[in-house]
């Protein structure tokens, strides 16, 4: 749920082009950062029907699973951890919509 909303908020600040620019590097680091929330919730789904233990114990406790085998904790794990990759994008969206160059509407810098 929370990288829903996530993705939802910072497709909305993308959306309005007069929020902010970024060059073609900055686009890059978003769009790759922002893909890996993909993975994260394919492996959740993952874990919904494996029920991991060691991983996502909460989860385990609620659902009265047994836990995974080895490799799909693994999985699991790996795939939480790709979503770090959003932080350098967040990082870029944070600082070009608070200290990036705006433009007016007739194109003057401010």
């Amino acid at each position: 749920m929370t990288n829903g909303a996530l993705l939802t908020v910072v497709g909305l600040v993308l959306c309005q082009t007069d929020l902010l620019t970024l060059s073609p590097l900055q686009s890059s680091i978003v769009t790759w950062g922002l893909n890996t929330a993909w993975v994260s919730i394919a492996s959740e789904c993952a874990n919904a029907y494996w029920g991991t233990a060691n991983t996502l114990p909460i989860i385990v406790k609620v659902a009265n699973a047994v836990g995974g085998l080895e490799w799909q904790e693994m999985i699991v794990l790996v795939s939480h951890l790709a979503i770090l990759c959003m932080i350098p994008a967040f990082g870029v969206i944070t600082s070009e919509l608070f200290f990036g160059v705006k433009t007016t509407k007739r194109g003057e810098k401010h």
